[in-house]
């Protein structure tokens, strides 16, 4: 036993180890995520194939065939034109763009005789959804099998990273969609990650795609097969054992998500033979930055345990699909092994009369405040038909009367509705910690202001789309309003919110987008908790850093031009001469009366 706990102790420490390492220093992202090649080509060539062992002297008639590619120009079935080579060979296809009645597909083609199974074929065919890329036909090309699928222009989501509105508003619905049609039809996907799922042509929707490895359920029963071709950092406990399950490919949907927020998975470079062991006995591990919603959904995902997995209702079970659809609406679902869940609440629990609010009841004020704020049109209802001040008025006199002073406001000042309900939220509970309106949800400020930073990224002369609702918010003063209730201590915050507010619907107006990303950003700063200049060129936590990379640049002589360029982009125009962010940055560092400084003219 002592060895027992020693060897885990070991492993815990070497995949923690990693995971602030990953946190401290992101992997950069991929920079090609469709690597066509371009240009007219007369013959499309695969690399040869590598000779494997020394003894290895003659390739066999099929391998032959496979090494030469298929001729651009070759008809398949008789209807799909090869156009272009998409990917050479990576393992055990190659992918070829094809034409036909005016649309281009990809063909699939294995380099192995029997490397899809009939029975996931037949499968596939049957299915029909946005979800999951559709198997239009199958067919040989000199004893090769191949499949036609849709081409997905846009690549996949392989290096790419994601907001956490994004997320679960977009990317984790479609997958938990896209997942119950394949678990419907038998089928086990066994290898989900980012690299198998595909961005659709409107640049919103994705689909599941590469079921090479995939096995069909015969009756719904238990699948136990060898796990070659599965993906270590990505796969359930269980499959180690050689034991494939519908809540395997929601574990792999779990650490899916993880990458596509953090930029990398949580495991780093563990080996993976420590990382079975670690599986076995240890959560995920995330940095303590990590937003706590989506840390939620991520535990709920990959919870070892799959000895309840067939009894519904036994909250210690590894999520599935019901679970995360109700995490996708706003609900706050237990975590397995975790009892109820209650990270969205900032205090402890007030106890209510007994209410009911669509269908549900509600003893906790905080939960019935959060309810009232997820359902936004219901929850105003409640407000301005005067069912909150009639409940309310019954125990509590104080509540009642934010409720009858957002009735006021509504009848006699012509107030807008939806602002008078958003501060009713927080005067009610003002230990509330997410921040609510109307269909855009963020479980805390500190995910707003990350959210923030990343959708500001890169602009300067125009307001990005993604930035578009932050500005909406500010708009309607919205910040103000919440930091007069949660802050109310605090009147040098309250100042500083609004005058920021103040200050960026004034350029708004007058349509200076510098000014308005500028201000943006500061508030992102702000409630990010963030202090981090990233730029191309590197990220810097202060100015000793950011002072210390070009110093050590001109010692070596060389040259800052590009470096310059970048963050004063036109030279001559004062403190509008600056990259929006860096001069949000200098702000924050005590720096900003550098902005009128001759430095920047």
């Amino acid at each position: 036993m002592a060895e027992e706990r020693a060897s885990s102790t070991q492993i815990n420490t070497q995949v923690n180890t990693q995971v602030n390492a990953d946190a401290m220093n992101p992997r950069p992202a991929a920079t090609s995520l469709n690597p066509g090649l371009r240009g007219a080509e007369t013959e499309i060539n695969l690399p040869s194939q590598e000779q494997g062992a020394a003894d290895f002297t003659q390739i066999n008639d099929l391998l032959h065939r496979a090494a030469q590619g298929i001729p651009a120009g070759t008809m398949l079935l008789d209807k799909y034109r090869v156009e272009r080579l998409l990917t050479a060979a990576t393992g055990e296809a190659t992918l070829y763009v094809c034409s036909y009645g005016g649309k281009e597909y990809v063909a699939k083609v294995y380099r192995r005789a029997a490397a899809i199974k009939d029975s996931v074929v037949a499968a596939l065919r049957s299915i029909d959804s946005p979800y999951v890329a559709r198997l239009f036909e199958t067919g040989t090309w000199q004893g090769f099998p191949f499949e036609i699928i849709p081409y997905y222009a846009a690549g996949s989501l392989q290096g790419r990273r994601f907001s956490l509105s994004q997320l679960q508003q977009e990317i984790i619905p479609a997958l938990n969609e896209g997942l119950k049609v394949l678990h419907g039809h038998n089928i086990i996907h066994k290898d989900l990650k980012p690299s198998n799922i595909m961005l659709c042509d409107d640049g919103r929707h994705v689909a599941i795609i590469d079921f090479g490895i995939s096995s069909v359920r015969e009756q719904g029963r238990t699948v136990l097969v060898t796990r070659t071709g599965m993906t270590p950092d990505y796969s359930a406990p269980e499959t180690y054992n050689n034991l494939f399950l519908a809540e395997s490919d929601y574990y792999s949907l779990g650490i899916t998500i993880y990458e596509l927020f953090c930029g990398h998975t949580p495991y780093g470079d563990v080996d993976p033979e420590t990382l079975e062991r670690y599986l076995a006995i240890q959560q995920v591990p995330m940095p303590d930055s990590f937003p706590a919603r989506l840390k939620q959904l991520i535990l709920g995902l990959t919870y070892q345990d799959i000895t309840h997995r067939k009894e519904k209702g036994n909250p210690n079970r590894r999520w599935t699909y019901e679970e995360v659809k109700r995490w996708c609406a706003g609900e706050d679902v237990p975590v397995p092994g975790q009892g109820a869940a209650s990270t969205l609440l900032g205090s402890d629990a007030i106890r209510i009369p007994p209410v009911t609010f669509m269908y549900k009841r509600y003893t906790d004020l905080g939960k019935y405040v959060l309810a009232l704020a997820s359902d936004w049109n219901n929850g105003k209802k409640r407000l301005y038909r005067s069912n909150l001040s009639t409940y309310f008025n019954k125990f509590n006199a104080d509540y009642a009367n934010i409720c009858l002073d957002a009735e006021e406001a509504l009848r006699h000042r012509h107030a807008d509705e939806d602002v008078e309900f958003f501060r009713v939220i927080y005067r009610l509970y003002p230990g509330f910690q997410p921040f609510i309106w109307q269909s855009h949800q963020w479980p805390d400020m500190k995910a707003l202001g990350m959210d923030l930073l990343q959708a500001l990224q890169g602009s300067q002369d125009e307001l990005p789309q993604a930035a578009q609702p932050f500005l909406g918010f500010v708009a309607r003063q919205l910040f103000s309003v919440r930091e007069q209730v949660v802050h109310r201590e605090q009147p040098d915050r309250i100042q500083q919110i609004n005058a920021l507010e103040t200050r960026c619907n004034n350029a708004a107006a007058t349509k200076d987008w510098p000014t308005v990303i500028r201000e943006l950003y500061l508030l992102a700063y702000l409630y990010a908790e963030e202090r981090e200049l990233v730029v191309p060129f590197g990220r810097f936590a202060d100015i000793e850093a950011f002072v210390d990379y070009f110093k050590d640049k001109l010692k070596r002589g060389e040259s800052i031009d590009e470096e310059a360029a970048f963050l004063i982009p036109a030279p001559g125009a004062g403190a509008g001469s600056v990259l929006p962010a860096f001069a949000a940055w200098l702000i924050t560092q005590g720096k900003g009366d550098c902005l009128g400084k001759e430095a920047f003219r």
